[in-house]
């Protein structure tokens, strides 16, 4: 199965006092759309809650996403994936995961235009 490929928008570090940079190492992540929300909403959560998803750029967005499949594990993902799955979200949470949907969508657009108004209530698929 073909997907598209996005990134990398930049640079991971490991640490901000890390040693004199030695390589850059790339690696690929083939992840479902589920996989890739949740890892916006731990990048998102992890740096600046009070932004608005709706006014980051197409670059912040997929650098969230690249910082938190860095540094989160598959476990990590998964929490995350079920927790909004099994709809814990209510009121101005799930507002603001409307609007992480709204900016995936604009950062890693699909064919299907017609996402329903509440995915965090309804599951994720």
């Amino acid at each position: 199965m073909s997907v598209p490929a996005f990134g990398p928008t930049g640079v991971q570090n490991v640490h901000d006092d890390a040693p004199e940079p030695f390589a850059v190492v790339r690696i690929d992540y083939r992840v479902s759309r589920d996989e890739l929300f949740a890892a916006l909403m731990l990048g998102f959560t992890e740096t600046d809650v009070d932004r608005d998803p709706d006014l980051m750029t197409v670059e912040q967005i997929r650098g969230e996403v690249e910082r938190a499949l860095a540094m989160a594990s598959v476990d990590e993902i998964w929490r995350v994936v079920e927790q909004v799955e099994d709809g814990r979200y209510s009121g101005p949470q799930l507002r603001r995961l409307d609007a992480l949907w709204r900016a995936l969508d604009r950062a890693y657009p699909t064919r299907r235009r017609n996402r329903p108004a509440n995915p965090a209530g309804r599951g994720l698929s």
